[in-house]
């Protein structure tokens, strides 16, 4: 989820002296880091539901470009085999299709569900 560190042991003295009084490490190391993650939590921006599934529309779009343009190319054919040119036009056709595949793609209600549970991750 969101990678925050915890608190040092000059950090939770100076928040106990602020208390005024001292304060369960565990109970206070708790609290704090939940605000902190929650603060981080709100300060992302919010999408809309409707710009989150057309952002994702427009990725698989252009990765479907880009794949057609990799596989007309005739500079492609060209690059060495260390690119792995057709594992990356594979691997870019599975996640398109993945995409695509996904509730959101298709109705506003699943759209609202998927957005929903996304912002929980």
């Amino acid at each position: 989820m969101y990678n925050i560190r915890q608190l040092t042991d000059e950090e939770i003295s100076r928040l106990e002296r602020a208390f005024g009084k001292p304060v369960e490490r565990a109970y206070l190391v708790y609290w704090i880091s939940t605000g902190i993650r929650e603060l981080v939590k709100l300060s992302t921006p919010i999408v809309s539901p409707r710009e989150y599934r057309d952002e994702l529309e427009e990725i698989v779009q252009q990765g479907r470009k880009w794949v057609e343009t990799l596989k007309q190319s005739r500079s492609t054919s060209l690059l060495p085999n260390v690119l792995e040119i057709e594992q990356l036009i594979s691997s870019v056709a599975t996640f398109s299709d993945a995409v695509e595949s996904l509730p959101f793609c298709h109705s506003k209600l699943h759209l609202r569900v998927c957005y929903e549970i996304s912002t929980l991750l």
